[in-house]
């Protein structure tokens, strides 16, 4: 059987005209949701040939476009944890790449042998660029209980959801004085019908980041530690968890929410920070808004990428890269794919034999400003 590698079908979008002018360091960041091999079932994806939805095939297509896109940072998401430390790291070890892993929480309850099969998220490194100080990893359910103060929904509903994030520090390799940025890699939970869920779970994420940037900075005495934020945030553009990190707040009564009574252990979670809900401008009785410190832009303009995940029933932007505003600046992205590549060969979701994910990779090319 003949395949076409998904590098062959997408095209790098240059907009930025001054490309050649760059003084800093130039980074190739990927975020990608391979599809683990236990969710690729043909009842989930009945349009996929039953050859191209085996793992088999579907990591060597996943192993080759990375190899071809070459990226200097890879963060996966729904990575086995047999799959990467079995083929993913052993691949890429040889190419002069490094790698750490989390599996989801669920993992624990399990044996040995059954670990294997849980997914989680994964960092990939070029280590003659890159410096491993420190990792660390957000267990949303754990934080869920410390944060509950007696809500119930914050037990019921987010505390049994068992998604997590990874962290990794490094110390920029190529740097003339010492640098260092945060890579963040992060898997929220998909159901559309627990957007309070996604919510609270990324701010849950982001005071864990604060924290992690504070002591960065302590113990390596440093002014700042620039972030690159990757992951499948299962949000879409207009929704709370991509105005929060976007717009470092959101609205305590924001409808994703759901009208519940979060506010009081949302209040806890802002006061554990020093931080407390403001209200906007003049208006004591306005709405609160509950805040992260971080100023984050969005590598991809919206014209960029009008999906990132496109299945039988549903086809969007649900995956993301943000950097440090004033940190870095995009030089490039991997801009859509072709539609009339996608009509010419009746491509009506994905996976199919070209693209081996029911998600399409981001790739970036960003210069860590000096």
């Amino acid at each position: 059987m003949s395949s076409v590698c998904l590098s062959a079908l997408h095209t790098w979008s240059d907009f930025r005209l001054f490309v050649c002018l760059l003084t800093g360091i130039t980074l190739r960041i990927m975020s990608y949701n391979i599809l683990a091999e236990q969710y690729a079932t043909k009842k989930l994806y009945p349009h996929c040939p039953a050859w191209a939805l085996s793992w088999q095939y579907r990591r060597e297509r996943i192993r080759e476009d990375m190899e071809h896109y070459a990226p200097d940072i890879a963060c996966l998401q729904e990575v086995p944890m047999g799959e990467f430390y079995g083929y993913f790291l052993q691949q890429f070890q040889v190419q002069g790449y490094s790698g750490i892993f989390k599996p989801k929480s669920r993992a624990k309850t399990m044996d040995s042998k059954y670990q294997q099969t849980v997914d989680g998220c994964c960092i990939i490194f070029r280590h003659d660029r890159f410096e491993l100080i420190h990792q660390d990893w957000v267990e949303f359910n754990q934080l869920a209980i410390k944060s509950a103060d007696g809500s119930t929904d914050m037990l019921n509903r987010v505390m049994t959801k068992d998604n997590i994030a990874l962290c990794a520090v490094f110390r920029v390799v190529e740097s003339a004085v010492p640098s260092y940025i945060l890579a963040v890699n992060a898997h929220v939970h998909w159901d559309p019908e627990f957007s309070d869920v996604k919510l609270i779970q990324t701010m849950l994420l982001m005071n864990e980041v604060e924290k992690l940037v504070a002591k960065t900075k302590h113990d390596l005495n440093v002014e700042d530690v620039p972030i690159v934020f990757c992951g499948d945030l299962n949000s879409l553009p207009d929704s709370g968890v991509v105005e929060f990190l976007r717009n470092g707040r959101v609205s305590s009564s924001h409808a994703d929410f759901k009208d519940l009574p979060y506010r009081s252990c949302l209040q806890k979670l802002s006061s554990s920070q020093g931080r407390v809900m403001t209200t906007a401008p003049a208006d004591d009785d306005g709405p609160h808004f509950l805040h992260h410190p971080f100023a984050l832009s969005s590598v991809y303009d919206e014209e960029d990428m009008p999906f990132t995940n496109f299945t039988s029933d549903f086809k969007g932007v649900i995956d993301y890269v943000f950097v440090s505003r004033g940190k870095f600046q995009t030089v490039g992205v991997l801009g859509a794919l072709d539609p009339t590549w996608l009509e010419e060969h009746c491509v009506s979701s994905f996976p199919c034999p070209q693209i081996p994910s029911d998600h399409l990779p981001l790739v970036a090319e960003i210069e860590l400003i000096p």
